[in-house]
């Protein structure tokens, strides 16, 4: 019962078996449904499902003599094609050693690596999980990881495992009387789970094996030969392995992808001020730019007597007004068109962005208009036309 299988995921990989493991809940692209139905599956709202020991293969494409593929040739696999684990080995899997025995083959085996130091395992456990339960648990529901930790709170309760009435929300203390105390420890749980997988599982198809026993039962049981070296020796059996390495390498892996979180937040964030401060500065620039271009081409209209001295002379009409009006704003829109349009101005912030001090091209707002308090003259400013 130690994350990643301890010494016996090394042991049916050398005997041939390719193992489910703790950390395949995570790589691999399994994140997004594996960690949801193990969380399911060991809090006994849905059976266990084989499909989750599949693993995808890419189809590999027929190569010519010269190694080039070809193009119209038939894969060598058919699309989809899969490979399966064959083993699953430890936690979540141990836990929900019911419902997989339910779905698997009537050939499927269990290995019950039975603990001889229940303490010790006790004190690793606690540690290694409590690791995954700690500190760490805001910065994994940051990253988008909440099933993660709730399938880890469901992988360390034991007490889920050892009875076969559970039901999600039910109590154990009124089915042993050793749940009756509040603070059992861990030590004596593994001893019931222990107990209730003897129980569970027919003898034909259960191994109780005890660290330090070598290949022989292991081998025997699966009806494998030994494992031999190169010169013919028996091939050492794994050594004691807690886990605790792999929470480890998960956690800084955690840690790693939580500060990139942070910073791609703080780009993004920077990003769409400086946009949000060039469009509003742009918008201003714009707006200030038609509203002079439209009183200093309107001026005549507006205000009739600096223009005209006759003061008999006809005031426009307000539909002439209107007219003209409308023919400013035509010319303007008109030329921000012939400068392209939206897609220039949506250039021109973008460029900003790198660029802070760039501003934007006025030169189409810049015409040879006369100033609005003096009609008849042409500011120094206003000399240079598009």
């Amino acid at each position: 019962m130690t994350p990643n299988g301890g010494a016996m995921t090394e042991a049916v990989r050398i005997l041939g078996y390719t193992p489910y493991l703790f950390e395949m809940t995570l790589f691999r692209g399994n994140f997004q449904t594996h960690l949801k139905e193990w969380y399911m599956v060991l809090n006994h709202e849905k059976k266990f499902s084989t499909v989750i020991l599949e693993i995808p293969q890419r189809a590999e494409k027929t190569k010519d003599k010269t190694g080039i593929p070809k193009e119209n040739a038939a894969s060598t696999l058919p699309d989809q094609a899969v490979a399966a684990y064959d083993a699953l080995v430890g936690p979540p899997a141990t836990l929900a050693y019911e419902t997989i025995l339910q779905e698997c083959p009537r050939s499927t085996k269990v290995i019950l690596v039975e603990e001889a130091d229940k303490l010790l395992w006790e004190s690793e456990f606690d540690r290694i999980f409590q690791q995954l339960l700690g500190n760490g648990q805001s910065r994994r529901n940051r990253i988008g990881l909440g099933d993660f930790q709730k399938m880890v709170k469901s992988m360390t309760d034991l007490y889920k495992a050892t009875s076969p009435n559970f039901t999600r929300g039910s109590s154990m203390s009124a089915r042993s009387p050793l749940l009756r105390t509040p603070t059992m420890r861990l030590a004596s749980a593994l001893d019931l789970f222990e107990a209730r997988v003897k129980d569970v599982v027919p003898r034909d198809r259960l191994l109780v094996y005890r660290e330090g026993e070598g290949w022989g039962p292991i081998c025997a049981f699966l009806r494998l030969p030994v494992p031999t070296t190169a010169s013919g020796e028996s091939c050492p059996f794994p050594p004691h392995n807690s886990g605790s390495d792999i929470i480890a390498d998960l956690d800084e892996k955690f840690y790693r992808i939580n500060c990139i979180t942070i910073v791609m937040v703080l780009v993004i964030a920077t990003m769409f001020i400086t946009l949000a401060s060039s469009v509003r500065t742009r918008m201003k620039r714009f707006l200030v730019n038609y509203n002079n271009r439209f009183m200093k081409e309107m001026g005549p209209f507006l205000k009739p007597d600096i223009r005209n001295d006759d003061p008999e002379a006809p005031k426009p009409s307000l539909r002439k007004k209107l007219v003209e009006a409308k023919k400013v704003t035509m010319r303007f829109e008109n030329e921000i068109r012939q400068e392209g349009g939206t897609m220039s101005t949506v250039k021109d912030v973008i460029k900003a962005l790198f660029d802070p001090h760039d501003t934007i091209n006025e030169k189409i707002f810049k015409k040879n208009v006369p100033d609005v308090g003096d009609p008849d003259s042409t500011p120094d400013n206003l000399q240079k036309t598009s």
